[in-house]
C-alpha cells in the first residue's frame, strides 16, 4: 500500500543568517587601494549552517545596479573543501579588479552557495566598501 505523497518546499534562510565576506585590509566601511598588496586583498568567509564539502561557492565583486554596473567572479562556483568546512574560506581579490572601481566609489563583495549541486544559489549577506586612495 502506497502512502500519501507530499510536496515539500524548503525555503532558504534569509541572507542575514549567513556569514559576510570580510576583507583583511579594510577599515570599517572603506578600503585603501594603497593598503592592498600587489598579490591582492585578503578575503575570508566564515562557515555557515549546513556547510558541506562539495557545495559550490561563488565569491564576486560588483559595482552599481543599472547602466554601467558590473559584477565579476573572484571564485566561480568552486566546491567547498574539507578544510574550508572547518576553517572557513579564504580568497584573494586581485588588485586589478579593484582598479576597475573609481576612487571614492563603492563596490560590493558578494557570496552565494549552492546546497543542491548548482541548480540554485543562496545569497549571503553582502559587504559594501568605499575604495579610497
Amino acid at each position: 500500500m502506497d502512502s500519501e505523497h507530499f510536496f515539500l518546499r524548503i525555503k532558504p534562510e534569509p541572507a542575514q543568517y549567513h556569514p559576510q565576506v570580510t576583507c583583511e585590509q579594510a577599515e570599517s566601511l572603506s578600503l585603501s587601494l594603497a593598503a592592498v598588496p600587489a598579490a591582492g586583498a585578503d578575503l575570508s568567509l566564515g562557515t555557515w549552517s549546513f556547510i558541506a564539502e562539495g557545495q559550490l561557492l561563488t565569491l564576486s565583486i560588483g559595482r552599481g545596479s543599472g547602466p554601467g554596473s558590473w559584477e565579476e567572479a573572484i571564485r566561480d562556483a568552486l566546491p567547498v573543501t574539507a578544510q574550508e568546512v572547518t576553517a572557513g574560506v579564504k580568497a584573494k581579490l586581485a588588485k586589478s579588479l579593484l582598479e576597475k572601481v573609481p576612487l571614492g566609489d563603492t563596490f560590493t563583495l558578494y557570496a552565494r552557495a549552492s546546497f543542491d549541486g548548482g541548480d540554485f544559489f543562496t545569497e549571503f549577506k553582502s559587504k559594501s566598501l568605499q575604495l579610497v586612495p
